[in-house]
This record gives C-alpha cells, sequence and structure tokens, in this order.
C-alpha cells in the first residue's frame, strides 16, 4: 500500500465504494486502521456508500489543530478519512505530513467544489499522494461515463449542502453547456 493514497471524483463517482473496499483489504491483512469521518458530515454515524456497504467511524472536528489529529490517530497504523474536502487546507495536511513516516493513510474526498474549484483540504492532499485513484460517474445529462463534475440544483449559495437530490454528475461538455 502507498503513504498516503488519495481517492477523488465528482459525487455518485464512486469514492466510498472504493474507500470501504481499500479499508476492508487494510483490516483483511491484519492492519489496526483507524475510521474517521468530519463532524459537518451529518447524514449518519457511519461512513455509507451508495452500494450499501458501510463502515463505523469516529468524529474527527474539522477546526482540530494538528496536534489534536496526531493524538487521535497515532494508536493506528492506518488512518482512513472519508469526505476530506469538509476540512480546512491548514491542519489535517500538517497533521499528515507530521505523522507519514510512521503511518499510512486512505483518504477520499471531492477534489472540487460545485463551482469546480479546488475544495477544502483534499487539494493540498492530492499533491502529497503517493497514489490517486480518480473516479469517474456517468453524466446525469447526457449519459456517457467519465463525468468529474457536480452541478449543484439548489440556488442555495452555501458552500456544503448535505443531500444527494441536491446535486447531480455532469462530464465537462454538459457542464459547461447549460
Amino acid at each position: 500500500m502507498p503513504k498516503l493514497l488519495a481517492i477523488t471524483g465528482c459525487m455518485f463517482s464512486g469514492k466510498t465504494n472504493e474507500f470501504v473496499k481499500r479499508v476492508n483489504c487494510e483490516r483483511a491483512r491484519g492492519r489496526n486502521v483507524g475510521i474517521f469521518k468530519p463532524n459537518v458530515d451529518t447524514r449518519s454515524s457511519k461512513i455509507l456508500s451508495r452500494d450499501g456497504s458501510s463502515l463505523e467511524a469516529e468524529i474527527l472536528y474539522t477546526n482540530s489543530l494538528p496536534h489534536l489529529f496526531y493524538e487521535k490517530f497515532l494508536p493506528y497504523e492506518v488512518i482512513a478519512i472519508d469526505e476530506v474536502q469538509f476540512f480546512p487546507d491548514t491542519f489535517l495536511p500538517e497533521a499528515i505530513d507530521e505523522l507519514i513516516d510512521i503511518k499510512d493513510f486512505i483518504l477520499s474526498g471531492l477534489s472540487r467544489d460545485f463551482i469546480g474549484r479546488p475544495f477544502g483540504a483534499m487539494s493540498k492532499v492530492l499533491t502529497m499522494a503517493d497514489e490517486i485513484i480518480q473516479e469517474y460517474a456517468i453524466c446525469n445529462m447526457c449519459k456517457r461515463g467519465g463525468a468529474t463534475r457536480t452541478r449543484r440544483l439548489s440556488s442555495d449559495n452555501s458552500q456544503i449542502l448535505v443531500g444527494s437530490n441536491m446535486y447531480e454528475a455532469n462530464c465537462a461538455e454538459c457542464y459547461f453547456k447549460t
């Protein structure tokens, strides 16, 4: 396993499916895996994949200082964090940088927001990764594969709206067409 594996893609691309698969592989190898999710993901106490698979997860507060992440991560061989984009681009990457020599990481999240801008800590994580898995969705408009963008279906200006009915996956052509 790479020291830092990053799984990214737009919404509906299968990031969490791949995340769960990778975590389960590390567990099957007998490794002690700490599984975390951000406090702003309030959909469930678990990490849930659209295919129905799930993982119990410990909550990480997105505004925690690096030493608090460090304390949480210390007991584990592998640190697995879903929805990394919800963390600011400072504290979590700093904690990873401090621990990368002694821990392995599986990190999953959106690389960009609904406007196409880099999204939270994920943009920094991608530059730190030893391996990146890019997942692709089916475009909601033209039904072709290879969708990499997320369109917001609501006019709400909030950065974070939770709920799959608020977004759709688009290929670049359809995203810029409308």
